[in-house]
Formats: structure tokens, sequence, C-alpha cells
């Protein structure tokens, strides 16, 4: 905490302690001041349309996609018929490694699931609670769920597919390609897959 209230903006107002009294109700960075036992946050980055360079001036870059650059990808593309994206569960506690004990998340997500078009659903003669396998990992099988598409964020679209990430029971990411690093080829953590009833 010593450095972040050194270095970080608004870091005299954090401590522990005022953390903790907050409990799960925080606040976003930077801190502006601690009034009512509560640390204040900023509403909204950026406002004043200065921003953290040293110039104040936005920096945009061109960062065009790269696509099947990481070793292997052609060949999975080649091979496997579905697109598997993998990222964050709403319920579930980034790998669930603080979930393992919760009763409401296990009883809810016994087996690390897996979210797929309807179409390529109905195509592959699975219903919603199927377990399935892919790349030798048994998964609970959903249809995108309606509480999705209540936030807007629609549904998988056609051969492609999401599941949580890193989930304890069946991780994703880096283990499917090895030439996997986060900032020079994030797409790496995108992998084809083929799908059947477990057995």
């Amino acid at each position: 905490m010593d450095g972040y209230n050194k270095n970080a903006h608004g870091g005299e107002f954090v401590t522990y302690e005022r953390l903790s009294a907050m409990g799960n109700n925080g606040f976003q960075e930077p801190a502006t001041g601690f009034a009512e036992g509560k640390i204040e946050g900023t509403q909204r980055l950026y406002t004043d349309g200065v921003f953290s360079t040293d110039n104040g001036r936005a920096q945009f870059m061109d960062a065009p996609w790269r696509g099947l650059q990481a070793p292997g990808k052609q060949q999975q593309k080649d091979n496997h018929r579905y697109l598997i994206n993998n990222g964050r569960a709403n319920v579930v506690w980034q790998s669930a490694y603080l979930d393992q004990e919760n009763d409401f998340v296990m009883d809810r997500f016994p087996y690390p699931f897996i979210e797929m078009n309807p179409e390529d659903m109905a195509e592959a003669g699975l219903k919603e609670g199927d377990l399935v396998e892919f790349t030798m990992m048994p998964v609970r099988l959903r249809p995108w769920p309606i509480r999705r598409r209540q936030q807007g964020a629609g549904k998988p679209s056609c051969s492609s597919a999401f599941r949580p990430a890193c989930r304890a029971m069946s991780p994703v990411p880096g283990q499917m390609n090895s030439s996997f690093r986060t900032t020079s080829r994030p797409g790496a953590t995108f992998a084809r897959f083929r799908t059947r009833p477990a057995m």
C-alpha cells in the first residue's frame, strides 16, 4: 500500500482500513477524497479532455488484426469446425478459485459451461443441459442465455462459442497454444474445437 499511496493519483486517500470498511462497495480510481466514511472516486475519466500522457493529449495507435499468425492456428482452423472464445462469467469469480466452496455458484454451475449458437446446437443434435466433450474436457453445454441478451451482449455467431476462462476443471487459454503471449499475440487465446456428446 505504501507504493500506491506515494505514486497513484489520489493514493493518499486510500488505506486498507478504509477499503475494508467499504466492503464490496468500491470506487473508481483515481480517488478524489474521503468523506462520510467512504473513499470518493472519479465518476468518469478524462472529462476535462486532458489525458495521462506527457503532453496531455490522447494517443491513437494502429493495431491491425494479425489473424492466424500464431503457429498451429491454420491447422486448427482446417481441422475443427468451431472457434471458441473465452472470457469471464458474471457470477463466477475469476477462475472460480474463490467459488470452489460457494454452494450458490457450484450448485448452479457444477461444470464449466460452454455457450453455443442455437443453430449450431440444432445442427449438432445438442440441446440445453447436454454434457459435451471438446478438446477432451467435459463441459456443460448451454445456448446463450436470455440474461446476456438483456444486457445487450447478443449471442455467439454461427460456428463460434464462448466459455469461461481458466476454470479449474477445464482450463482453456494458454494451454491450447504453446505460442500464447498476452501482449504480443492476444489472438492466441482463441482456439478451434470440435464437439460431441460426452460418453
